[in-house]
């Protein structure tokens, strides 16, 4: 691990936190276990912070699961207006618009 990495992890617990969630098993139940309210077994809408790979993977995963998609965001000037997910992909700022 090189010493941006240590020092990403040692400022940032949180994604210490997560890497040690090892799955979308473990994310669940993390959720669960710091949200009361949110019931991810019935989850069906929310935003995908991120346009890249893995935000258009989610944004797949929820299509086949029809979880409906408020918003794509992502801070890359680059991939705005891309449509991902059949979401034009915004600036993270515009977020705050969401209920």
């Amino acid at each position: 691990m090189n010493q941006t990495n240590i020092a990403v992890r040692n400022k940032s617990g949180w994604l210490s936190d997560l890497d040690a969630l090892g799955s979308a098993q473990g994310l669940r139940r993390a959720m669960l276990a710091r949200n009361a309210d949110i019931d991810v077994a019935t989850l069906r809408s929310f935003a995908i912070v991120g346009a890249g790979p893995e935000g258009q993977r989610l944004a797949r995963l929820c299509a086949s699961r029809d979880i409906r998609i408020d918003a794509i965001a992502d801070e890359d000037p680059a991939k705005r207006n891309m449509i991902v997910g059949g979401r034009r992909v915004a600036p993270v700022e515009s977020l705050t618009e969401l209920p």
